[in-house]
């Protein structure tokens, strides 16, 4: 298994942006993995330990998206 990863945040008064990329080998299983992916992601607090997250990946050829709200008390 070869996994390399790079990820980088910047952060902009309350938001903080987020980009990453990845590539996994993994050749030695019985079904082998061969692939690399990449994100984007924002952060936005609201202050009180909420704060709204999305983002996209596109892994492997597969893309998934994700928004919501994050509460931390």
């Amino acid at each position: 298994l070869t996994q390399y990863m790079v990820s980088l945040d910047y952060v902009v008064g309350a938001t903080t942006l987020t980009a990453f990329y990845s590539d996994v080998e993994a050749l030695g299983l019985a079904t082998p993995v061969d692939a690399d992916g990449f994100g984007l992601g924002a952060s936005y607090d609201l202050g009180g330990g909420a704060s709204l997250k999305g983002g996209y990946v596109d892994f492997g050829g597969e893309d998934a998206f994700d928004f919501g709200i994050s509460m931390s008390f």
